[in-house]
């Protein structure tokens, strides 16, 4: 999971680097970014050889194939009835990164900001692989195939860390259960579709699942710069994300300075990571405000226009949201979610209920955005509150984890009990159904 997350990572900043200043060295790019992928698969299947060297093991990576290879599977079926996904993937996912490709192979290429482009300030992680892949498959036909690659290399980040999450548990009922509560997430129709949009809510999912798992494992010290690492990931996906990571950012001094752990020298280190590998994002937010159309009200707003205060103040609008809120967690998901974080809350450490109040602010503000929109707000919600919370989607499966492993022996004490307990009641029903 760690090899595809800095190959991500640095594919994203160096495609930035050669397409939007060194255009003309784009074919030592494409070098550069074949070996890096060359590195990556070997150091996958070592990986992959490990894990098969223990027998328990096979059983659940076979499981967990099967699991992601009907997914892709599903998406291949909608891409066949839609090969662009949804329009907003197009207008500002894929074709950027298409224009940009072509533009250079026409030997006229384009700045990497464009004030005509749909939300020009909206992060390039997604659009830059596009462009990588346009680079070496210019074609039409070719391009229809390579569109769906980055969604593939998400989902495959997705089964790595799913799979050494498996791992890190001992017991096998655990085990078993977190297969099935994966399951039961992953499946969700709606989250399917997330997943074969093509837009960036489908990546930003998994990366915040992983900062998620780097946040709340506080066994090793490295854990944090690789929470920072997947930051500068997260930032460069989508506008929005830009705002979680801020609260990531403040989650994880709240954690160290709570276990006593803060030092100057992890705060200095955990910046320079941000501003480098953040920044084609920094870039693009120096062109202009990083809200989108969607939001120009905030940006248009003054002390004569008082349009902030007036969104926050009225109550229709926070019934509105309100409304929607309650659709999409107890009617959409069935409080799944809720479920399992009310359990972690209960009986949870004080580092697990530290990451349930993280996803409660991370809620709170996907769904406080919407009272500042400069679209009619129905509209919007109508739209966008669904998809934008999706990408929280997997946090609490992580809490959850984190959760069983560690109460590996209770939950799997408690599971025997409740299995002989049915196990008698059985035998008496069937007992008294044999005298009768």
């Amino acid at each position: 999971m760690k090899i595809l997350l800095v190959a991500l990572v640095l594919t994203n900043l160096v495609s930035f680097i050669v397409l939007g200043f060194f255009p003309d060295f784009f074919l030592g790019l494409l070098f550069l970014l074949f070996v890096l992928a060359l590195v990556s698969f070997f150091r996958l299947l070592q990986h992959l050889i490990h894990y098969k060297n223990k027998k328990q093991n096979i059983l659940f990576i076979i499981s967990f194939s099967f699991l992601f290879l009907l997914i892709s599977y599903i998406s291949e079926i909608r891409w066949n009835l839609n090969p662009f996904g949804m329009l907003d993937a197009y207008a500002m996912w894929v074709g950027k990164g298409r224009m940009l490709a072509l533009s250079i192979l026409d030997g006229n290429p384009l700045p990497i900001w464009n004030g005509y482009w749909r939300m020009p300030n909206y992060p390039l992680g997604i659009p830059l692989l596009h462009a990588d892949l346009s680079l070496v498959f210019s074609s039409v036909s070719e391009f229809l195939i390579t569109l769906k690659i980055p969604n593939y290399l998400y989902l495959l980040l997705l089964y790595f860390f799913i799979i050494e999450r498996t791992f890190d548990l001992k017991q096998p009922v655990v085990k078993w259960g977190f297969l099935i509560l994966t399951g039961a997430f992953l499946f969700h129709p709606n989250y399917l579709l997330v997943i074969s949009d093509l837009c960036a809510d489908f990546p930003v999912s998994v990366t915040l699942a992983i900062a998620t798992f780097f946040l709340i494992k506080k066994e090793k010290k490295e854990n944090v710069y690789w929470l920072f690492l997947t930051i500068a990931l997260l930032i460069n996906l989508k506008s929005e994300a830009l705002l979680i990571s801020i609260v990531l950012f403040g989650f994880c001094i709240l954690y160290n300075v709570i276990e006593k752990t803060y030092k100057l020298q992890f705060l200095l280190i955990a910046l320079l990571l941000l501003a480098l590998f953040g920044s084609p994002t920094w870039y693009l937010f120096g062109k202009g405000s990083f809200l989108s159309s969607d939001f120009k009200g905030i940006n248009q707003s003054s002390s004569h226009t008082s349009f902030i205060m007036e969104r926050i103040s009225d109550g229709n609008l926070w019934l509105l949201v309100t409304k929607y809120f309650l659709k999409f967690y107890l009617s959409l998901t069935k409080g799944l979610s809720f479920v399992l974080l009310l359990i972690a809350l209960i009986w949870g450490s004080l580092n697990l209920r530290i990451g349930v109040l993280f996803y409660f602010v991370c809620v709170s503000i996907y769904s406080g955005i919407f009272l500042l929109t400069s679209l009619e707000p129905q509209v919007h919600l109508e739209q966008a509150y669904d998809r934008i919370h999706f990408q929280l989607f997997l946090i609490p499966l992580v809490i959850f984890w984190k959760f069983a492993k560690e109460n590996e022996e209770t939950i799997t004490k408690v599971f025997a009990n409740v299995c002989q307990e049915s196990n008698k009641q059985l035998k008496r029903i069937l007992k008294k159904k044999l005298e009768t």
